[in-house]
């Protein structure tokens, strides 16, 4: 993935710390990849900064996955040291050598920074120069378990003692929005720490909530992968890491498109719309109803967004007497990170088609029963719309079927939307079969009866 394409939003991540909890950030990198976010700048902290790095010099996500899935992570304790820890971390960075071999910053595809401590004055010390392995290898050199790594009158140890999600300095590294990678969110639940390297990453850990939500707060959005199960050696585990990984990225895909798409429109000088109704802070789909007395049809549908947790905007607009604002709502709605617009009016209901004609977002239209002709008038205005301006029609009155067809636009990139339609036709057929039995147990005069 090229960083140095000219872009409107420049993305950063901040990978933090966290031991074999480090691998979750490979799934969520996989997510961002298989999507198509371009990531323009990286800083990492201990696990962070070896998969930063990685990352950086060219390696894929898959690649990163698969290297994870067959290490034999004994490298991480074949130094033996006697001076200020158990152990020398000389084999952290011949491991990093084997996939990045002896990079220095200016060779990476993307701007990294790598974050180390200096374990004497408590001061941050950020690597931007110089050898990529040798720098990882310092970030994570965890004091007590490693030995401190001396460089020109600093003594340095693993970056999580000051910055363990490293906010701060990518926000430094001319970004607009910073993703923030945070492992340290459940780890005092469920794991018991049975050796002594793991009651000192333990420790450490605790000591660094202090400072972490400071750091976290200066982000821009904050995925923290449910590792609480898995401990901080759980090194065999990697597949497990990579998925928690994987689906705490996916949870979060759609906000951070969202802001993405928003960081983009104040980019270009001009103020996202004023949502007259809004049901999320960052909404995926837009309903825009042509007259209030629609909304009683419409609302049903609405709790079906909600159910589905898919976040969505309500507006009133209409086509004959506020057409600059309907038109201005379509032009601005990709920008705001608007995916789908549904649109129901009855009547003429010309809103849908013109809506279409002002974007290339799908158009949804629910012809509303109303008037003398019942919808049918709705229904075929909508649905003969001139080639080149298509609005993908329902039924009249059919809510519920234009709502599902939105969300199942939004699953073709957004997989856990495909999850939450799964779940709900499952219900579906789960009702349609407790009915049948039902049936088969009462008789079809019984079920009459019971349901009145």
């Amino acid at each position: 993935m090229d960083s140095g394409k000219s872009r409107p939003v420049r993305l950063g991540l901040a990978l933090g710390g966290g031991a074999a909890r480090g691998i979750a950030h490979v799934g969520v990198l996989q997510v961002l990849w298989e999507h198509g976010i371009v990531v323009d700048a990286i800083a990492g902290t201990s696990a962070g900064a070896m998969v930063g790095a990685m990352i950086a010099s060219g390696v894929t996500p898959d690649e990163l996955a698969d290297i994870a899935r067959a290490s034999n992570w004994w490298f991480l304790a074949k130094d033996i040291s006697l001076r200020g820890g158990l152990l020398g971390s000389g084999g952290i960075e011949r491991w990093m050598r084997r996939y990045i071999e002896d990079k220095t910053f200016r060779d990476l595809r993307i701007p990294l920074a790598i974050i180390t401590s200096d374990i004497v004055t408590g001061e941050t010390v950020v690597f931007t120069e110089g050898d990529v392995a040798w720098a990882a290898r310092v970030s994570a050199s965890v004091p007590g378990i490693y030995a401190p790594v001396e460089y020109e009158g600093h003594l340095l140890v693993d970056g999580g003692i000051t910055q363990n999600v490293p906010v701060e300095t990518v926000r430094q590294m001319e970004v607009d929005v910073v993703l923030a990678v945070n492992l340290n969110g459940t780890f005092l639940h469920h794991i018991r720490p049975e050796r002594p390297i793991e009651a000192m990453q333990q420790a450490i850990s605790i000591l660094q909530r202090a400072h972490i939500g400071k750091q976290l707060e200066n982000a821009d959005l904050v995925v923290t992968p449910d590792v609480k199960d898995l401990g901080l050696t759980d090194f065999r585990e990697a597949e497990k890491f990579i998925q928690l990984g994987r689906k705490a990225m996916e949870e979060h895909l759609p906000k951070l498109q969202t802001i993405l798409s928003r960081a983009a429109y104040t980019k270009k000088g001009q103020e996202p719309m004023v949502d007259q109704a809004r049901s999320e802070e960052n909404p995926l789909i837009g309903v825009v109803l042509g007259s209030d007395s629609d909304l009683p049809v419409i609302a049903p549908g609405l709790e079906l967004l909600r159910a589905l947790e898919v976040p969505f905007e309500v507006q009133i607009l209409s086509a004959h007497r506020t057409p600059e604002d309907a038109a201005q709502y379509a032009k601005s709605a990709a920008d705001r990170g608007i995916r789908v617009i549904v649109a129901a009016a009855g009547m003429a209901a010309h809103l849908p088609g013109v809506l279409a004609s002002h974007t290339t977002l799908p158009v949804i239209g629910i012809p509303i029963a109303s008037g003398r002709l019942g919808g049918v008038d709705a229904l075929y205005s909508m649905v003969q719309m001139p080639p080149g301006i298509p609005v993908a029609t329902v039924g009249i009155n059919a809510t519920t079927n234009g709502i599902l067809l939105a969300v199942e636009i939004l699953a073709l990139t957004i997989p856990i939307f495909k999850d939450k339609l799964r779940v709900y036709r499952q219900d579906q057929r789960e009702g349609v079969l407790n009915k049948n039995a039902l049936l088969q147990e009462l008789g079809y005069q019984g079920y009459v009866d019971r349901n009145g």
